[in-house]
């Protein structure tokens, strides 16, 4: 039997290559433990295994989508194969340029179907599997297009120095929360479906392609995301 979600949306490339929930707060939710069975959708597979890190009985992990499980598989056999720093290099949290090789050790650990998806997909391998899902490419448009013309580099590298509770909410009153960062979130959340937030997710076609994380992703050529976003904030 085929979900309406599955008849409405393409599950046929990496939306999230990434879980963004915060795994702490979800083990601190559910308490998975021995003897307990947990049920996770597997997503790019982080909190399908922030859960077995606490021992329970079993985790099932589903989802609609061959990708999303086939990123669950990916880490799985990097797990087993691979060094901390490998893992971090193959996921992409260091710079490398051995990412195919690490996925060589992790490969005759995958099925059949994990092989053959990542396989037809070296580009996504060499730029690390933690950067290319759809959800990711909007991040870095935001980050590379959007976010300079709000905040410095100066203010950016600020709001992540680590700060004590009421250091971060004085830093966001005080600093973050300016009139451009306002503007931002009433153009690209508030109003979600305004022409705005419709310019970045016009190149939705451009994050399913595999090219779309080659050298020149983002690079000369490629037109604003934000539409008219340097105008409004007299770029």
């Amino acid at each position: 039997m085929r979900s309406e979600a599955e008849g409405r949306a393409d599950f046929s490339g990496i939306r999230y290559a990434q879980c963004w929930e915060d795994a702490d707060v979800l083990l601190s939710a559910l308490e998975p433990g021995p003897g307990k069975h947990c049920l996770s959708i597997a997503s790019a597979g982080d909190n399908t295994l922030a859960l077995l890190s606490r021992d329970p009985e079993s985790v099932l992990a589903l989802d609609l989508s061959p990708a999303q499980l086939a990123c669950l598989e990916l880490r799985v056999a990097a797990y087993r194969v691979l060094q901390h720093g490998e893992l971090l290099a193959l996921i992409g949290c260091v710079d490398s340029d051995v990412r195919p090789g690490l996925y060589a050790a992790c490969r005759k650990h995958l099925s059949s179907g994990a092989r053959a998806f990542w396989d037809d997909r070296p580009r996504l391998i060499a730029a690390g599997i933690g950067s290319v899902g759809r959800f990711e490419h909007y991040f870095r448009l935001f980050r590379e297009r959007v976010l300079p013309l709000v905040h410095s580099r100066d203010t950016v590298g600020e709001l992540l120095r680590p700060k004590s509770g009421d250091e971060r909410r004085s830093f966001y009153r005080d600093r973050w929360n300016n009139r451009r960062w306002r503007r931002v979130n009433e153009d690209l959340h508030l109003r979600h479906h305004a022409a705005g937030w419709r310019a970045i997710a016009g190149l939705q076609h451009d994050c399913s392609r595999e090219d779309a994380y080659g050298p020149q992703a983002g690079g000369p050529g490629r037109r604003h995301p934000g539409g008219g976003f340097p105008d409004r904030f007299g770029r």
